[in-house]
């Protein structure tokens, strides 16, 4: 028996010594500042001004375009919310001046090639992904698409019935009942607050989209990004060739921002056994001196995952929410600021008393030097990995000079959050996160909820 143990022992003592030391945390690790320049990418402008961003990339065979231009759902004219919608997917799906839907579809399908039209809020977008080989065949649709949609009837009536059939189902997604409900509150007043029914849906008529994109589609509202397995001299003698000769005119302009509304809180009632709890008022724009400073706030109270304030108390140490946290959302003018937290009925009223506390100190107590480092750290490094591929470089340069942004704004962009203080972070917090000022609406059962909560 001995003779077996100690060879054993010798054994696993040879195997504790080969084993690698204890891993040091992450946080622990002394590492340098990551270094980053902006890539360059080549700006042209066709014979209508249209301007276009380019990078050449030969990696993969494929091209991608994207048009970007001024538009959506805040440009629908009153008793016809939803039309941007609807416009959009009729320009995908009903044909153009030179071919049926059905040829649309037929030939990208046939050559693998992608076309999409979406609208935002403010913003809309008509993007194609095409082989190389294939450019001046997706040049040509591309170009049709977004000049000379034909919006066949039977397409404008089916996207109807299937924006029609959302809304009918929203009802089955509280988030989403919640959020859309949430926006018509924060915008009341304003045309990005507006939200399609059934009678705006039904009310629509290709007349009207036709109209729509007369107003919105015209070369200087619209910009292009092109990236891939192309030179610059063939794209540039192509979109030359389909879209440089193109003359529409138009007037239209960026909608002013939202005017900021009262605090409130709105209870939505559905039987259900979570609550969604979401608060918001107005921030700071990207063209704000505060933005830096509030992008920081936003990271530490509740955009920065789970070491956030929000869902590190809410959910970490209360077992409170599933999902907590925040969003910062920005445009040039003016941003949003939203809190949210999906609960149980019966915790209600104390996660909406702990949202407020957190937001109230921070204003009132400031944040720590490990939130600071860890946040503008945090955030530079996710800034620097958003340019990890050429549609990502071009797009971002692209929409610099479509939202009016300075020229530099994307490079200076991490030092302006790295020379963010303790200080700026309570001072924005203060002036800007008034937890009086903030839109609540909550959705659930309020029968399950604290007597005392809603009086």
């Amino acid at each position: 028996m001995r003779k077996i143990i100690v060879p054993l022992v010798v054994i696993l003592l040879a195997v504790a010594a080969c084993r690698p030391p204890l891993q040091v945390p992450p946080d622990s690790l002394a590492v340098p500042p990551l270094s980053f320049s902006i890539p360059s990418v080549e700006r042209f402008e066709l014979a209508n001004g249209m301007p276009v961003y380019f990078k050449e990339n030969s990696e993969l065979p494929l091209v991608t375009v994207q048009a970007v231009f001024r538009a959506g759902s805040t440009y629908d004219p009153p008793g016809r919310v939803g039309l941007a919608d609807i416009t959009s997917e009729g320009m995908r799906t009903g044909g153009t001046s030179h071919m049926s839907g059905h040829a649309v579809d037929e030939i990208l399908d046939r050559h693998a090639a992608i076309l999409s039209v979406s609208m935002g809020r403010d913003t809309g977008t008509a993007s194609l992904s095409v082989m190389s080989q294939d450019i001046e065949m997706g040049i040509r649709v591309f170009s049709d698409v977004v000049m000379f949609p034909s919006f066949e009837t039977a397409k404008i009536e089916r996207a109807k019935e299937m924006a029609i059939e959302d809304i009918r189902r929203i009802e089955d997604n509280p988030q989403q009942l919640a959020f859309r409900e949430f926006f018509c509150h924060l915008y009341a007043g304003d045309a990005r607050g507006r939200k399609s029914t059934l009678e705006t849906i039904e009310s629509i008529e290709r007349r009207d989209c036709v109209d729509f994109h007369r107003r919105h589609f015209y070369p200087a509202n619209i910009m292009l990004a092109v990236t891939g397995n192309v030179s610059k001299t063939r794209i540039q003698t192509l979109l030359e060739d389909t879209m440089g000769a193109w003359q529409a005119g138009g007037d239209i302009d960026a909608a002013p921002p939202p005017p900021p509304v009262p605090g409130s809180l709105t209870v939505l009632s559905k039987e259900i056994p979570q609550s969604v709890i979401i608060g918001g008022l107005m921030a700071p724009g990207q063209q704000d001196s505060d933005y830096a400073a509030f992008r920081v706030l936003d990271y530490i109270l509740g955009g920065g995952g789970f070491r956030s304030r929000i869902m590190n108390e809410i959910r970490n140490v209360r077992g409170l929410a599933y999902s907590a946290g925040s969003i910062y959302s920005s445009r040039p003018s003016y941003g949003v600021s939203i809190i949210y937290a999906m609960t149980k009925a019966t915790a209600t009223n104390e996660v909406y008393a702990l949202l407020n506390e957190i937001v109230e100190r921070v204003a009132t107590e400031g944040v720590t030097e490990e939130e600071l480092s860890w946040a503008k750290e945090a955030i530079v490094n996710n800034y620097i990995f958003s340019f990890e591929n050429y549609e990502q470089i071009v797009e971002k340069q692209l929409s610099v000079e479509f939202h009016g942004l300075p020229r530099d704004y994307l490079a200076t962009y991490p030092s302006r959050i790295r020379s963010v203080t303790g200080e700026d972070v309570r001072r924005v917090a203060r002036q800007h996160l008034n937890t009086a000022d903030i839109t609540y609406l909550i959705l659930g059962d309020e029968k399950q909820f604290d007597p005392s909560f809603l009086k």
